[in-house]
Protein backbone atom coordinates (compact mmCIF):
# COMPACT_ATOMS: atom_id res chain seq x y z
CA UNK A 1 0.00 0.00 0.00
CA UNK A 2 0.72 3.40 -0.54
CA UNK A 3 2.18 5.35 2.42
CA UNK A 4 0.66 8.58 3.46
CA UNK A 5 3.94 10.52 2.58
CA UNK A 6 3.62 9.19 -0.68
CA UNK A 7 -0.36 10.07 -1.46
CA UNK A 8 0.69 13.55 0.38
CA UNK A 9 3.40 14.37 -2.12
CA UNK A 10 0.63 13.43 -5.46
CA UNK A 11 -1.25 15.85 -4.27
CA UNK A 12 0.74 18.62 -2.46
CA UNK A 13 3.60 20.30 -4.03
CA UNK A 14 6.23 22.84 -2.46
CA UNK A 15 3.47 25.96 -3.33
CA UNK A 16 0.25 24.05 -2.40
CA UNK A 17 -1.71 21.93 -3.97
CA UNK A 18 -0.52 20.50 -7.31
CA UNK A 19 -3.50 20.33 -10.06
CA UNK A 20 -3.85 18.63 -12.66
CA UNK A 21 -2.22 19.65 -16.13
CA UNK A 22 -4.43 20.00 -19.39
CA UNK A 23 -1.95 18.86 -21.49
CA UNK A 24 -0.75 15.69 -20.66
CA UNK A 25 -4.25 13.53 -21.15
CA UNK A 26 -4.59 10.80 -18.99
CA UNK A 27 -5.44 7.48 -20.74
CA UNK A 28 -6.74 4.16 -20.63
CA UNK A 29 -7.99 5.48 -17.08
CA UNK A 30 -10.78 2.01 -16.70
CA UNK A 31 -7.64 -0.34 -17.75
CA UNK A 32 -5.54 0.86 -15.22
CA UNK A 33 -8.15 0.22 -12.19
CA UNK A 34 -7.29 -2.98 -11.45
CA UNK A 35 -3.40 -1.68 -10.52
CA UNK A 36 -4.71 0.32 -7.85
CA UNK A 37 -2.89 -0.60 -4.63
CA UNK A 38 -5.16 1.05 -2.11
CA UNK A 39 -8.71 0.90 -1.03
CA UNK A 40 -11.57 3.07 -2.87
CA UNK A 41 -14.80 3.82 -1.74
CA UNK A 42 -17.54 5.01 -4.15
CA UNK A 43 -20.31 7.07 -2.95
CA UNK A 44 -23.47 7.05 -5.07
CA UNK A 45 -27.45 8.49 -4.60
CA UNK A 46 -29.70 5.76 -4.72
CA UNK A 47 -31.46 8.19 -7.28
CA UNK A 48 -28.89 9.18 -8.72
CA UNK A 49 -28.77 8.88 -13.23
CA UNK A 50 -28.57 5.46 -14.46
CA UNK A 51 -24.73 5.92 -16.25
CA UNK A 52 -23.26 7.69 -12.91
CA UNK A 53 -24.50 4.78 -10.55
CA UNK A 54 -22.66 2.01 -13.42
CA UNK A 55 -19.69 4.22 -13.50
CA UNK A 56 -19.51 3.85 -9.66
CA UNK A 57 -20.17 0.14 -9.57
CA UNK A 58 -17.64 -0.60 -12.68
CA UNK A 59 -15.18 1.44 -10.50
CA UNK A 60 -15.60 -0.15 -7.42
CA UNK A 61 -15.83 -3.49 -8.59
CA UNK A 62 -12.63 -2.90 -10.31
CA UNK A 63 -10.35 -2.01 -8.00
CA UNK A 64 -8.58 -4.42 -5.55
CA UNK A 65 -9.93 -2.78 -2.59
CA UNK A 66 -13.26 -1.11 -3.49
CA UNK A 67 -16.18 0.08 -1.68
CA UNK A 68 -19.51 0.87 -2.48
CA UNK A 69 -21.67 3.04 -0.37
CA UNK A 70 -25.01 3.80 -1.76
CA UNK A 71 -27.13 6.67 0.28
CA UNK A 72 -31.02 6.12 -0.25
CA UNK A 73 -33.21 8.34 -1.25
CA UNK A 74 -30.44 10.86 -2.45
CA UNK A 75 -29.81 12.31 -6.38
CA UNK A 76 -26.30 13.03 -7.49
CA UNK A 77 -25.24 15.14 -4.40
CA UNK A 78 -25.63 12.78 -1.50
CA UNK A 79 -23.07 15.06 0.64
CA UNK A 80 -25.48 17.64 0.39
CA UNK A 81 -28.98 15.88 0.72
CA UNK A 82 -28.14 13.28 3.29
CA UNK A 83 -24.73 14.96 5.27
CA UNK A 84 -24.84 12.99 8.76
CA UNK A 85 -25.24 9.73 6.16
CA UNK A 86 -22.26 11.02 3.83
CA UNK A 87 -19.90 11.42 6.54
CA UNK A 88 -20.83 8.28 8.53
CA UNK A 89 -19.89 6.25 5.40
CA UNK A 90 -16.51 7.95 5.15
CA UNK A 91 -15.64 8.05 8.55
CA UNK A 92 -16.87 4.10 8.52
CA UNK A 93 -14.43 3.69 5.42
CA UNK A 94 -11.17 5.54 6.93
CA UNK A 95 -11.64 3.67 10.22
CA UNK A 96 -11.76 0.52 8.03
CA UNK A 97 -9.02 1.46 6.36
CA UNK A 98 -6.81 3.22 8.67
CA UNK A 99 -4.07 0.77 9.22
CA UNK A 100 -3.86 -0.52 5.78
CA UNK A 101 -2.33 2.89 3.85
CA UNK A 102 0.48 2.98 6.66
Amino acid sequence: MASPETLFTHIMGPEGPVLPTPAVPVTETWQRLSSLDLPVLGIAGSLDAADHLRMVRELTTSVPEGHLVSVENTAHYPNLEQPATFNEAINSFLGDVDGKIR
